[in-house]
């Protein structure tokens, strides 16, 4: 994982948890491969997290293909996607 993908999510969630303090949260990580680092440390404390991605390995919960966006039903029911 590049610094400065690592750097932005980090960031990006910091914000995000500022404005919502002490609120429970659900992740799902498209793109989850661990190749040199991984976000998933930066969510220990998320209700729930799902890593997907097309090939297994670490960081891997589920393997998919993913030729759509995700819908708005079910990002409604995530608080982040990264």
């Amino acid at each position: 994982m590049h610094v400065e993908a690592y750097d932005w999510v980090a960031e990006s969630f910091r914000g995000w948890r500022d404005t919502h303090p002490g609120v429970e949260y659900k992740v799902l990580e498209i793109g989850s491969l661990d190749i040199n680092g991984s976000v998933r440390p930066l969510f220990e404390d998320a209700e729930y997290y799902l890593g997907i991605d097309m090939q297994e390995g670490p960081g891997v919960d589920l393997v998919a293909k993913m030729t759509i966006s995700p819908s708005s039903t079910m990002t409604s029911a995530l608080s982040q996607v990264v």
